[in-house]
Formats: structure tokens, sequence, C-alpha cells
């Protein structure tokens, strides 16, 4: 997985899904690499497994089938991060909006850290408890700004995001005058 973060303010702005990259996926940036920094968090495989899900021990890793093909087809990894980190990472592969929705990038650790409340309440414009009305409507405002904070995303293209934004400002007008 390789993350992106602004590097003024921290805030993760993109993320590459997988846990293997090529040349051409390590090569790939976000924006301007002056202003953005990334993070590639590396995978290693704990556990081999063959065709069949056999599990594989690792001192048959190089084995072959009569048809020379290796026995090793699929793997479980692990990323190399702090202890208390796999699990977000683990995650974060499954639903990337984790990482950028809860969590910033921290330059001491090199990894990431948890949003504060202010943080929070700063990216998603304000706290939509605090407007009362049921959990359904609450949950449902909190979806609609999340979706639509997702497509202001730098790599879609500027119509796309021109659209999305008149949109989010829509959203944002009606739950504001009580709608």
């Amino acid at each position: 997985m390789i993350y992106f973060y602004d590097k003024k303010t921290n805030d993760i702005v993109g993320t590459i899904q997988g846990k293997i990259h090529n040349k051409e996926q390590l090569g790939m940036w976000i924006g301007d690499k002056e202003k953005i920094g990334r993070v590639v968090v590396h995978w290693r495989p704990t556990k081999w497994y063959t065709k069949t899900g056999d599990e594989l021990p690792k001192e048959c890793l190089q084995a072959c089938d009569e048809q020379g093909n290796l026995l090793a087809f699929s793997a479980d990894f692990d990323p190399e991060c702090p202890k208390e980190l796999k699990k977000l990472f683990q995650e974060a592969d499954k639903n990337p909006r984790i990482l950028s929705e809860n969590f910033k990038h921290d330059p001491q650790s090199g990894f990431v850290r948890q949003k504060t409340k202010e943080e929070t309440v700063a990216t998603k414009g304000f706290d939509v408890a605090s407007l009362g009305g049921s959990e359904d409507a609450q949950n449902n405002i909190r979806e609609k700004e999340a979706r639509l904070r997702t497509i202001l995303d730098p790599s879609q293209p500027m119509e796309k995001r021109f659209e999305t934004l008149v949109e989010l400002l829509e959203v944002r007008k009606k739950v504001m005058s009580g709608g």
C-alpha cells in the first residue's frame, strides 16, 4: 500500500492499494512532489499456499510440480509497520477511506496517527450529531458527505471535481437550513 499526504497539513490525500507493487506503481505520484509526500507500506508474506489451498512450508517455496510450475500460488501478508498499526493497515487494505477520514500522516513515526476530534470536525465541516435529528438521518448526512468528499480527489478530472463540489454545497445548504 502506498499513501500520499499533504506535507503542509499532513492530511492523507490518496492511496494506491495492494501489497506488492511493480516499478510503474512505485513511480506513481499524486500531485506536486514538493507539496505531496508519500509512504510505501511494505507487506511481507507470512504463509504460503498451493492452488488447492494447502499451506506450504517455507522450505518448499521453490518446489515445483511435474510441469515445472511453482507450488506456491498465494500467500497471507502482514504490513511492516509498528505493531499497533498492523490491524489498521489490514483494514485500510480493504477500505482505503479509513485512512483519509480518520488519520493523518505523523512525521515523527513516519506512519499515521488518529485525528483529534478537532481535526475530524474541521475535515468533515461540522459535527453532524449537534444538528439533532434521528440517528438514521445523521448517518445519511455523514454518508453523503463522505461519499462526496471522496470524489473530490485530486486524481479525478477537474470537471468531475467541480460538479461534485456543487453537489456537496447543495447538501450542506440543505442540512444547515434544516431541510
